[in-house]
């Protein structure tokens, strides 16, 4: 796929196509790529999204989760050296591998 280089055109204040002869050897350019570009068929109710935001909002309405996006609610609080050390031994010895 050919790349192609637009500027803006002052006189008709509309980005236009740069030919080949005009194009610079080196530049700076913002890329702009869509959302979704060929669309995403939602899997909940099989409609058809072009948008991120959309796709999310019908997955919400839906309740569902969007698989990595969903927040860690298990999180526990830090052990210090000593808790960590005691919490290993006992499932070390739950298992059966530590019998200290």
């Amino acid at each position: 796929m050919a790349r192609m280089v637009y500027k803006w055109d002052e006189a008709t204040q509309k980005m236009v196509e740069l030919s080949p002869d005009d194009k610079p050897k080196e530049y700076f350019h913002t890329v702009i790529t869509d959302d979704v570009p060929q669309g995403m068929q939602h899997p909940a109710d099989g409609s058809w999204h072009t948008s991120k935001s959309n796709f999310r909002k019908t997955t919400r309405a839906h309740g569902c989760v969007e698989v990595g996006n969903e927040t860690q609610s298990n999180r526990e609080t830090e052990l210090s050296k000593s808790e960590r050390r005691e919490d290993i031994k006992k499932v070390l010895h739950d298992t059966g591998i530590y019998k200290g």
